[in-house]
This record gives structure tokens, sequence and C-alpha cells, in this order.
């Protein structure tokens, strides 16, 4: 007799530990992302401030930084899954990339 397994009816158990993992690594991106984001940018502004010897441009680095930070955390993390961007898993191809739809399927 065949044990059940996986596309046999029962469905793969998850495990919470990785859950979790899963959850902290995002955690700890979106705080790099911020962090790299003010650091880069408020960098750029004090060599702009050098140049040009003027004395906002640090602040003003930091502030788009942040502001860029926060438009890829939303793009990567928020975005796309709440507007129905991304493709449902029988759509992903072996290389877990979507594939694209032909027009006959998006009617």
């Amino acid at each position: 007799m065949q044990t059940p397994g996986p596309g046999r009816g029962t469905a793969p158990e998850r495990d919470p530990d990785a859950d979790a993992h899963v959850a902290a690594s995002s955690a700890w991106n979106v705080t790099a992302y911020f962090l790299s984001g003010a650091a880069m940018f408020g960098f750029l502004g004090w060599l702009a401030d050098r140049w040009l010897g003027t004395s906002f441009l640090v602040g003003a680095g930091v502030l788009a930084g942040m502001a860029l930070s926060f438009y890829i955390i939303w793009i990567r993390y928020v975005g796309p899954a709440s507007r129905g961007l991304t493709a449902p898993l029988s759509e992903v191809d072996s290389d877990s990339r979507p594939r694209s739809r032909t027009p006959e399927e998006m009617q």
C-alpha cells in the first residue's frame, strides 16, 4: 500500500518555525531598507552640501532616502499583493517566475 504524499490527497505540513523565521527576516529587511536608504541619500546630500557650500541637502537627502525606502518596502511587501498583481501559485512556472497570460486567458 502506498503512503500518502505530495499530490496524493494530503496537504504538506507547514513548519511554524519557518513562518516565524520569514517574519523575522522580513522585519530585519524593512529595517535595513530604511537605514540604508537614509544613510546613502544622507551621504549624497552631505557630498552635495560640501560641493555647493550649502547646509540643507543632508536633511533633504535623509528624507528623500527614507521616502524612497518606504516606496520600495511598499512595493515589495504590501503593494502588488494588495492590488492583486501577483500570479496565483497555479500560474507559476517551474523556475518560480509568473508566466504571462495570453489575451484569451485574461477574458
